[in-house]
């Protein structure tokens, strides 16, 4: 999902045209000077002459001077709104010649952009090719049966021996697509673009200041199907009839040659969910009730339910350790609420709560209920851990040693433990194993906790509250582990592991050990563990559980962990950070076409927001995560120059739409928020032959209901060609969202 986050506004001045002012040729300049001195007679200096040639391409034209073409080529997408166009960086170009060899009205490009499918064209006979790449002087002379060429002259070829590229049009195709001569002009227009400043942005369009001239054209591809754009020249086709000119055509021709300059194709399909503009407004339509990742069910009367559900929870089988069958509730590390800390009060450290999955379990002794969400992740962790071989081999390499660190630092300390002689390791061994040696101060620690009660609060929405289930024998071995942590020996242990625990971290990162690694391989179903949640065609916003991660890598680091000093190596380890790669606060989820049909969809955010994390995790769902919460998040259609075209569709109840800007005054560009519609009735007929099934080409200034004079009774006043192309332009689809405050 591309991103950016400085982004530049610019300022955009479209004109009627550019008309060079000197026709292309060969000129001389000459130049004389006579000087008159006081009281002398005239004298002539001698003159000097200057010959100079105007060149402009005239069959040919390079790739280097297209700056854009639109729809992209070989773009597949819904472009029946859509007049395609191309931007040409000569700002000129279009003007730079007459589109006959006499001298006419210099207003008339001798350009234009036919769009056409492979039923309006001829192949060539020799190549099998739609367009051809022939000699220039084939151009010049006799016409092949049924071919009609340009009317060039000996000047128009006079010292060029090159090449061009042709394609045969059917004759029927070029009466139906080809703009009337006073439409060509309404086709055209120039664009000046100048940075404004920098302050605020519409991302990944990519102008860049200056002049370019823009040719349109005039056929909207209605029909699903494959088209080909052709940028051709009219030069020597200005006297034919299809241009209303008076020469006719010679008897039996059914196809006419045009040079040309450029061409693309794509393909328009029109989506059963419409416009990208219709799938957005479907978006926020259907989050409005509700933004936040959770359920959306009845109001529920249980206390209970109620809160887990409004919390993200969903109840899931839960089976106990003696058998029984019961139900838990779970949710992913996607909250729809800042999550609580689960840990209870004085036992801060994460790394010590989720020495295990069991004692990741939170028990609700009001309804006999475990929330299981914390110990799933743990047993993930593991599973994942065992499935990535450079991570399992990492955690091993880090236990070996450092239990080989702590053996060291023991022996070395030993004979100081107490002032005795006996083998430390012996001794500890003897505690863990009941022998009746066991000093009398652990036993009596042991019956002391026995007999102290302990209450587990009812589950509400402040976890906090609620305390883990932990075994009495270990909470007693942590008190008296934790009055002797500051013993020389404990001191040396710890000191000893935190060297082996510093220099595995950055090797546990390399081997995948971060949230970033871990996150692509968790199924979606631990994400989001009802797909209720997060229905087809929607969006959802979560908050991230920092809590959820830290029992996914507890368990992927204590995979293979059996006895107290596996858990204490894992606790040094995650003691310090892995990686400095900091967790989401939050993100959002997209389940919808919009990643199906449009995979290069932009987001914006404010600038101060740091790039987002994008990943697809299904053909239809994205996973985006914020690394801080932006006040708005933008979706935006992908990354395109201005284009052109109607607001709706034709094939929708009202025959399509134009939403009007202002043309003139201080208001100039700005919508109007009146449209014209219907669009419908200013298309021109299209004739069997062509191969066209429905009316998609726009009548500007024919006969019937014209286009031109149509909006400019709407808007009240005269538009110009520049007029025309700001009431057609197109910017990218936006549309913003917000999370709710919770």
């Amino acid at each position: 999902m591309p991103h950016g986050s400085a982004p530049i506004r610019h300022s955009v001045i479209l004109a009627d045209d550019l008309i060079p002012a000197i026709d292309p040729g060969h000129y001389t300049i000459e130049v004389s000077q006579d000087v008159i001195p006081p009281g002398l007679s005239q004298e002539s200096l001698r003159g000097a002459s200057q010959e100079f040639v105007v060149e402009s391409p005239q069959f040919t034209l390079d790739s280097a001077s297209i700056y854009a073409q639109y729809p992209p080529p070989g773009a597949i997408g819904d472009f029946s709104t859509v007049l395609p166009h191309i931007t040409l960086k000569q700002a000129t170009r279009p003007w730079e010649r007459p589109i006959d060899s006499q001298p006419g009205d210099r207003h008339i490009p001798w350009l234009a952009l036919l769009v056409v499918t492979d039923s309006s064209l001829v192949a060539d006979p020799g190549t099998r090719q739609w367009t051809t790449t022939r000699p220039l002087r084939d151009l010049k002379g006799p016409a092949p049966e049924g071919v009609v060429l340009p009317a060039l002259t000996d000047d128009d070829i006079a010292g060029v021996d090159a090449s061009c590229r042709t394609v045969d049009v059917k004759l029927a195709a070029v009466q139906d697509l080809m703009p009337l001569r006073q439409e060509l002009r309404w086709l055209t227009h120039m664009r000046q673009v100048n940075e404004q400043d920098k302050k605020t942005a519409v991302l990944g369009e990519g102008w860049q200041p200056g002049q370019y001239g823009v040719v349109v054209a005039n056929r909207l591809p209605r029909t699903d199907g494959h088209y080909t754009a052709l940028l051709v020249s009219l030069h020597g086709h200005g006297r034919y009839p299809y241009l209303q000119g008076d020469q006719e055509l010679p008897p039996h021709t059914n196809r006419a040659r045009f040079v040309v300059l450029a061409s693309w194709s794509f393909d328009s399909k029109a989506y059963a969910a419409g416009t990208f503009g219709d799938v957005v407004k479907r978006l926020a339509h259907e989050a409005k009730p509700d933004p936040m990742l959770r359920l959306r069910t009845r109001p529920v009367d249980h206390p209970e339910a109620h809160d887990r559900l409004a919390q993200g929870y969903v109840p899931v089988a839960h089976r106990l350790h003696g058998g029984e069958d019961s139900y838990g509730w779970t949710r992913g590390p996607l909250t729809p609420v800042v999550p609580p800390n689960p840990i209870p009060p004085g036992e801060q450290d994460a790394t010590t709560a989720w020495a295990s999955a069991d004692a990741a379990l939170i028990y609700s002794e009001q309804y006999g209920l475990f929330d299981i969400s914390y110990a799933a992740a743990y047993t993930l962790g593991q599973t994942l851990a065992l499935a990535n071989t450079s991570l399992a081999e990492a955690v091993s390499c880090y236990r070996r040693e450092g239990l080989r660190a702590v053996q060291q630092a023991a022996a070395a300390h030993e004979r100081g433990l107490d002032g005795c002689r006996e083998d430390a390791r012996s001794r500890f061994d003897t505690w863990l194993a009941g022998d009746s040696s066991m000093p009398s101060e652990f036993s009596r620690n042991i019956d002391q906790l026995a007999k102290k009660p302990h209450t587990v609060p009812p589950s509400t929405a402040v976890r906090a509250s609620v305390e883990p289930v932990t075994p009495t024998p270990a909470r007693a071995l942590h008190e008296m582990a934790a009055r002797t942590a500051l013993s020389p020996l404990a001191a040396a242990c710890d000191a000893a592991l935190e060297v082996v625990a510093a220099r595995h971290r950055p090797q546990m990162a390399d081997a995948g050990l971060s949230w970033k690694d871990l996150l692509p391989a968790v199924p979606f179903s631990f994400l989001v563990p009802d797909m209720a949640a997060l229905p087809a065609e929607s969006l959802r916003f979560f908050h991230v559980d920092p809590y959820w991660f830290d029992a996914l890598i507890a368990g992927a680091v204590g995979q293979g962990a059996s006895a107290a000093t596996d858990i204490m190596l894992t606790s040094r380890l995650l003691a310090g950070a892995v990686t400095d790669e900091a967790l989401p606060e939050g993100g959002m989820l997209i389940r919808s076409r919009l990643i199906q049909h449009w995979p290069d969809l932009v987001l914006e955010l404010p600038a101060e927001v740091p790039a987002p994390h994008a990943i697809t995790m299904a053909p239809d769902i994205r996973l985006v995560l914020f690394p801080k919460w932006p006040q708005t998040v933008v979706l935006r259609e992908p990354p395109h120059a201005l284009n052109f075209g109607i607001d709706t569709s034709l094939d929708k109840p009202g025959g399509g739409s134009i939403n009007l800007r202002y043309v003139s005054g201080k208001e100039t560009g700005k919508a109007t928020h009146t449209a014209f519609t219907p669009v419908d009735p200013c298309l021109r007929g299209i004739s069997p032959r062509s191969g066209l099934d429905r009316p998609q080409v726009l009548n500007l200034y024919g006969t019937g209901t014209a286009l031109v004079p149509a909006l400019t009774s709407k808007l009240k006043q005269p538009i110009s060609p520049a007029g025309l192309a700001l009431q057609l332009l197109n910017l990218p689809y936006r549309a913003t969202f917000k999370r709710s405050a919770s």
